[in-house]
């Protein structure tokens, strides 16, 4: 069809970087108008005339889905990289002229591209090279602090990159000695402009010593002036010890001298095998002692955690004891009564934590409990909107109210806390997390189709972003340990592994659905337990735990939880003997003419629990015992604890626990 060319005038006049220029209707397979000859060659038609009618997607299908994302947007931009049939990059300019008439103005790129690809490729394999040399390299300033180091002579050293550069000078890496002769020589090198052969000791990480040889060259600016050093290291430790190894066998050899020529190959041979055994010896010992760091930080950490989460729990048995207690002398309508109910909740959940903290240091199986999942979430709100941040916005719909299942709650939590951690992860730019709960009843056809599913009734957590979504190859890995799309350092790949190995423990199972730029919704079914035994209110376990008049001997080297567990066994008719040690309860005693039962803390001075009972029960040898404690393991609290004729309670103390451990250990004698 006819159309004049004044249009491709303007559009050329109007284009920032003209080229090839050509005019269509903005629709969404942008059908060509008009075209000058430039474009026409791009085309494949040898004219612009030749192009008229036809649309992009046929004369360039690879570059449609750019230029029509672009156009979407409405206004005047430059779609960058567009790259044509026959592998040729583009700049397009769109460039809106009516409502009915759109410009494209072309500017290849191609030569700039492959050169800017060349350049980041070259760049890449540049620094590969300095990082990957069998040598050291560094870079310092004027005041010798590090510019730049390589990953070579990092791991000689055994540091990382920020606790060297801009924060280490060179000196603070040498022994005295090589100190004081890199300050005699360092101004001299900036003078000169090079130095080399120069001997320094550097001291690693560890303490260890790293002899180096070191050669360098000054960097200066366009005035002269200093600017850095170029410097190569190089790790001489081998070269050092055959030095030495040379220096022995030349001693060796004249002590030798006098010793005929058999003797002396002998001497020669036994003294090739004895350096040989040395530096095998020296070899083992220092995998040994690699070994024994990382064992002895490993129970220095279980060590540490397990001793926190004890003193923890003392101060949180008196929190809870007295809190109960004031609890049970306030009226129902008390003022105060909420204040202390949220004092009692933070304690409980302060609890769950110092559970799965001991759990940690020992490696053991956290306890299953009735709960509430609403509840559970509910607690976990503030800790959520921070964990995924101002960016994404929470909301939650809670419709199980009332109904428990069977698990543990630091788990739960775990499951709950790692689903929104992932869904803020898929969520860069923001976005909205969304978690909902109810109750469903499962069916036998819906068992039946998923495996490893029993029919019943189910609480459903449902969480759901708006974050990039997931392919179906990635849904279908999504669960497996160490499985991640993140980049390398951003993710374990075992938050969603964690999830699955939780629920299916619980007797749960996890449904997921994902699509690419939509989002992913994740439901976890678990089981509900029908009967609340064992759980609910701490005030409502009370009224079932029975006191006494019975005789108790109390003994704990913590005054408060002694004071705490004392108003608690008085206060339910029980008459209380305290003592702080166990030789101050071995005196009591002495003097009781009856002593009913035996409370006591495991871990004391002097004596343990154990042993105290031990000495008690030589005149009375039918004692009940209560042992009481923060520790879980058994390697600590030791294995008498789980004696027939004993009771064991887990700090931190509550009334309920204390009361019916003591009245269940004096009724089974």
């Amino acid at each position: 069809m006819a159309v004049a060319r004044e249009p491709l005038a303007e559009l050329a006049a109007r284009s920032s970087t003209p080229s090839s220029v050509i005019e269509a209707e903005p629709d969404g397979t942008l059908r060509i108008i008009a075209a000058n000859d430039a474009a026409g060659e791009l085309g494949g038609a040898g004219s612009g005339a030749a192009l008229e009618g036809r649309t992009i997607a046929e004369v360039s299908p690879r570059s449609i889905a750019p230029l029509r994302d672009a156009l979407a947007r409405g206004a005047r931009t430059t779609v960058p990289g567009v790259v044509l049939e026959g592998g040729r990059v583009f700049d397009v300019e769109l460039i809106p002229l009516s409502p009915t008439r759109i410009g494209l103005s072309m500017h290849e790129t191609t030569r700039e591209q492959r050169a800017r690809h060349a350049l980041e490729l070259t760049t890449r394999e540049l620094q590969d090279l300095y990082d990957r040399a069998p040598i050291g390299y560094h870079s310092i300033d004027r005041h010798g602090v590090f510019r730049r180091i390589n990953d070579t002579e990092l791991r000689w050293l055994g540091y990382t990159r920020d606790e060297i550069v801009g924060v280490r000078r060179f000196v603070d890496l040498l022994t005295p000695e090589s100190r004081e002769q890199f300050e005699r020589t360092f101004d001299r090198f900036i003078e000169r402009g090079e130095t080399s052969n120069l001997q320094f000791d550097m001291v690693r990480k560890d303490g260890s010593l790293l002899p180096v040889l070191l050669h360098a060259t000054a960097v200066y600016d366009a005035s002269g002036a200093f600017v850095a050093s170029r410097s190569t290291v190089l790790d001489v430790t081998e070269r050092r010890r055959a030095e030495e190894r040379e220096r022995e066998v030349w001693t060796q050899i004249e002590h030798h001298l006098e010793l005929g020529t058999e003797e002396l190959r002998a001497a020669n041979e036994g003294l090739r095998a004895e350096i040989a055994a040395r530096e095998q010896a020296q070899a083992a010992l220092a995998q040994t002692e690699v070994q024994l760091r990382q064992a002895l930080k490993m129970e220095a950490v279980g060590r540490l955690a397990g001793g926190v989460a004890h003193d923890f729990n003392n101060m949180l048995s008196v929190i809870l004891i007295f809190t109960e207690l004031a609890l049970g002398e306030m009226a129902v309508d008390d003022a105060r009564r909420g204040d202390l109910e949220q004092v009692r909740g933070a304690a409980v959940r302060a609890t769950e934590l110092t559970r799965q903290l001991l759990a940690f240091s020992r490696q053991q199986v956290l306890d299953a409990r009735p709960i509430l999942v609403d509840d559970v979430i509910a607690g976990l709100e503030r800790l959520l909107q921070r964990l995924i941040g101002e960016q994404v916005g929470l909301s939650t719909t809670l419709g199980a109210r009332g109904t428990r299942i069977l698990a543990d709650v630091g788990q739960i939590e775990q499951v709950i806390v790692n689903l929104a951690v992932n869904a803020r992860d898929a969520m860069p730019r923001g976005g909205r997390l969304r978690i909902e709960t109810g109750v469903v009843d499962l069916d036998d056809d819906y068992a039946a189709s998923h495996h490893g599913v029993r029919a019943g009734r189910y609480v459903v957590i449902a969480v759901s972003d708006t974050g990039v979504g997931m392919s179906k190859e990635t849904l279908d890995r999504a669960f497996e340990p160490f499985f991640t799309t993140k980049e390398p350092g951003k993710g374990t790949g075992l938050g969603l592994s964690t999830v699955y190995g939780i629920v299916a423990q619980s007797g749960g199972h996890v449904w997921a659905y994902s699509e690419v730029g939509l989002g992913t919704t994740i439901k976890v079914y678990l089981p509900v337990v029908e009967h609340d035994s064992g759980a609910g209110d701490a005030r409502s376990g009370l009224a079932h735990a029975r006191g006494g008049s019975e005789t108790i001997l109390l003994v704990e080297d913590d005054p408060l939880v002694r004071a705490a567990a004392r108003r608690i066994l008085a206060r339910s008719g029980y008459l209380v003997v305290e003592a702080s040690a166990p030789a101050e309860a071995l005196s009591l005693a002495s003097g009781l003419a009856r002593v009913d039962a035996l409370l006591t803390d495991v871990v004391m001075p002097e004596l343990t629990g154990p042993e105290l009972a031990d000495r008690l029960r030589v005149s009375r040898p039918d004692l009940p015992v209560v042992y009481m404690s923060g520790y879980l393991d058994v390697d600590v609290v030791g294995p008498r604890v789980l004696e027939e004729r004993a009771r064991f309670v887990q700090k931190p103390l509550t009334n309920e626990a204390l009361l019916r451990a003591v009245r269940d250990a004096i009724d089974r004698r």
